[in-house]
């Protein structure tokens, strides 16, 4: 016997019933794997009524069941097993118990809890509440203004069309809002949010959370942990709550709060408005009229470190070109380095040259331009700034003082017993022209040397380890004035510069140290070093090393071999013509 709406046998079992059963409507289902559709009738006389809009109460019990609750109202229990189950028409109640349950809303404000096991839950059409209880659900809330919990287990929530609530509960989720103005709650564990078109409002909650705005004008909010919190289009706010947090408002003009923690702000495109609270916080601009609400330009400043104190991104702003083509415009108002111009544009309270960038300290007063520094911006000041390594990590050159311990590359932590600087004019420069500096550019000498750009003067002997120089003189490692370097990538010449403040300091020998990372020499009191000094720094060496006034003073040793022009030249004709690194920590045969 077949039903004849959709040709599938009937359970004539079932309606075999004895004429003592009596209907309690509720349509049993038995242990095995049953096919309730319209027209089912259990042992007792209970009927699916599909077509009559009666609201059905069905019990699948146990087994992979099918089961259709057709028109009006209904409430389906699944039972144990692999089930799928479908509402139809009329607001259902449907419950998949145990077992990997496919659930079907279908029309209707329904109301499905998947139960144990990994579900499959879809409201399709009408404001449906969805339930995954325990197991890796997935859920799909179809057309309408849905409420989705995950409740236990690593879900996977799509709002689709409509206001929608999304909620994640325990476990590592994924919930997509899709169309609408929706609510997306991560909950526990390491959440992924996505609010996708509408105006949205994504909750992380604790772990580790990755949170997407999409379209429209979205709040997020991180909670507990390191969280990752992107704007993308619109007006965008985002707080990023405890945590080590990174923040990037994307288009539009955005506010940023980074909450606790050592945070990072990034702007985008658009007039962004970033605070970034407590801890350490680094900030990047993008030259549209940005507002940095609360910079602490005090604390963790003055140890040549920029990963304790909170730091703005300015270098790709204020540098040798942008300061060249600055002077070169404005020649009755030039500047000496990147630094003295930006400490100078910030007089007013406004940076102009990253599109009127506001630096505030936290209380509505702008930061003074002279707490603007290379540790805080990253923007170079042409040899002061240089960070040498000592006991207590990098401190800038012009920091050190006698008694300094700076690390050597031979001997340890030594005490400086002298440091002077020699300032040469515009004037000076242009009558010695070989007295310009020489930059050396991050990685030019080798991975991570220096790790930053390095300038020096011309005959400041920077140290190489190479087969080369082994097979030309014997020895790898080799000390070689910064002017012979120029035929290397990434090493020129500085010819932007209106002025330059060389530093020098000296210890009991001459010593290798790490000069931006990268190994140079201290001071070596050779006849040639001495005619570079002005007559105060000779002066001050002369009487802490009277040795050296002598009429013939003993040649000090230096710390390695020292190479001479046309010897160095040709070493780097060698190094370039065999594609070889300057230096190389590794074995040099």
């Amino acid at each position: 016997m077949t039903d004849p709406t959709n040709n599938q046998p009937l359970n004539t079992a079932a309606m075999a019933f004895s004429s003592s059963a009596q209907p309690d409507g509720i349509v049993d289902g038995t242990d095995g794997d049953d096919y309730m559709v319209p027209g089912y009738v259990d042992h007792q006389g209970d009927v699916v009524d599909g077509a009559d809009g009666v609201n059905d109460w069905i019990n699948a019990g146990a087994g992979n069941d099918t089961v259709n609750g057709g028109a009006g109202n209904d409430t389906i229990e699944g039972g144990e097993g692999d089930d799928l189950l479908r509402g139809n028409a009329g607001h259902d109640i449907i419950r998949g118990d145990a077992g990997n349950d496919t659930i079907n809303g279908d029309a209707g404000n329904d109301t499905i809890e998947g139960g144990e096991g990994d579900d499959l839950l879809r409201g399709d059409a009408g404001d449906d509440v969805l339930r995954g209880g325990e197991g890796n659900d997935t859920f799909n809330g179809g057309i309408g203004n849905d409420t989705i919990e995950g409740e236990e287990g690593d879900d996977l929530l799509r709002g689709d069309d409509g206001d929608d609530l999304l909620l994640g509960g325990v476990g590592s989720d994924t919930l997509n809002g899709g169309l609408g103005n929706d609510t997306l709650d991560g909950g526990d564990d390491d959440d992924l949010l996505r609010g996708d078109d509408g105006n949205d409002l994504l909750l992380g909650g604790a772990g580790n959370d990755t949170l997407n705005g999409g379209n429209g004008d979205d709040t997020l909010e991180g909670g507990e942990g390191d969280d990752l919190l992107r704007g993308d289009a619109g007006h965008d706010l985002l707080q990023g709550g405890d945590g080590n947090d990174t923040l990037e408002g994307g288009q539009g003009n955005d506010v940023l709060e980074g909450g606790d923690g050592d945070d990072s702000l990034i702007g985008g495109p658009g007039a962004d408005t970033m605070t970034g609270g407590a801890g350490n916080d680094r900030f990047v601009v993008s030259g549209g009229g940005d507002l940095i609400t609360d910079f602490d330009a005090v604390t963790g400043i003055g140890d040549g470190q920029s990963d304790n104190n909170d730091f703005v991104d300015l270098n790709a702003f204020y540098n040798g070109t942008t300061l060249a083509a600055w002077n070169a415009a404005n020649p009755h108002q030039t500047y000496a380095s990147p630094e003295s111009w930006m400490q100078a544009d910030q007089a007013d309270g406004v940076l102009d040259a990253v599109g009127g960038l506001r630096i505030q300290d936290g209380t509505g007063n702008s930061v003074l331009g002279s707490q603007l520094t290379t540790e805080n911006t990253g923007v170079l000041c042409f040899l002061r700034g240089t960070l040498i390594k000592t006991a207590d990590g990098e401190v800038p050159v012009e920091q050190l003082e006698p008694g300094t311990k700076v690390m050597t590359l031979d001997h340890g932590c030594k005490a400086l017993r002298w440091i002077g600087k020699r300032v040469l004019s515009a004037e000076e420069l242009a009558a010695q022209p070989k007295l310009r500096p020489i930059r050396i550019r991050a990685e030019a000498l080798g991975e991570r040397l220096p790790e930053r750009d390095l300038i020096v003067s011309p005959q400041h002997r920077v140290l190489l380890r190479s087969v080369v120089a082994r097979r030309m003189v014997g020895e790898a490692e080799v000390l070689l004035a910064a002017r012979h370097l120029i035929g290397l990538d990434g090493i020129e010449v500085v010819e932007d510069m209106q002025e330059v403040e060389y530093w020098h300091f000296m210890f009991d020998r001459h010593e290798v140290v790490f000069s931006n990372g990268a190994p140079t020499e201290s001071l070596f009191t050779g006849p040639e070093a001495m005619k570079a000094l002005g007559p105060e720094a000779r002066h001050e060496i002369l009487t802490l090393f009277p040795q050296l006034a002598q009429p013939e003073p003993q040649q000090p040793a230096a710390a390695r071999l020292l190479m001479r022009g046309r010897q160095g030249r040709h070493l780097v004709q060698r190094l370039v013509a065999n594609g070889k690194q300057p230096f190389n920590w590794g074995k040099v045969g």
